[in-house]
């Protein structure tokens, strides 16, 4: 990617949910399953073909961009966050185990009870990612975007834990006269027509 010289549009697709997220559990480096690849399928929107494709190195993230029928280049700066010891363990199991840690890294962009990353770095691993001049579409995670969205507010840290993002659902960034702006978050991947760059 080149430096920031002109203006620039973003579009970040999250990722569909797997059956563990579903099931309330921390992510982890899962396939999709069926219900996710059925919801893929029901996507009409495509982008323009000479649109530039970057994607998580995760697996559901990887398989979501082929399902979309995208050859997107594997960036690891667009990593899931690391929940270190919770990865793919259950809410209900970490609550049980760790209450205090819980409450503290729901509460908290600083925190790292897990030993894995903080969303703290999580964010300063996006931005610096979104430094170095980004133009196209990006498959990746739900916190991965809450990043990016929160960097482009130019927003405290903690605004972080103040933004949703569903899974399959697309967040339009825009890069003009040195500044990020926000043109819409979370809107449904499904309800986009396939006729829209």
């Amino acid at each position: 990617m080149s430096a920031r010289t002109t203006s620039s549009r973003l579009l970040l697709i999250s990722c569909p949910g797997t059956r563990a997220q579903r099931d309330g559990c921390f992510p982890d480096d899962e396939s999709l399953d069926e219900h996710a690849l059925s919801a893929l399928a029901r996507v009409a929107w495509r982008p323009r073909p000479s649109q530039k494709v970057w994607v998580s190195p995760e697996i559901r993230a990887v398989e979501a961009a082929q399902a979309l029928s995208l050859h997107a280049e594997v960036a690891a700066e667009l990593r899931e966050c690391d929940f270190g010891k919770w990865r793919g363990r259950s809410l209900e199991d970490v609550l049980q185990e760790d209450a205090a840690g819980l409450s503290a890294w729901l509460g908290d962009v600083t925190a790292a009870p897990h030993g894995g990353e903080s969303f703290d770095n999580q964010m300063t691993r996006v931005a610096g990612w979104l430094g170095q001049g980004s133009e196209g579409i990006v498959i990746t995670h739900g916190s991965v975007i809450r990043s990016a969205v929160t960097h482009a507010l130019n927003a405290q840290p903690s605004s972080f834990l103040h933004i949703e993002v569903a899974p399959l659902t697309m967040t339009d960034l825009r890069f003009g006269n040195g500044r990020w702006t926000v043109r819409s978050v979370g809107v449904p991947l499904a309800a986009i027509p396939a006729d829209r760059p």
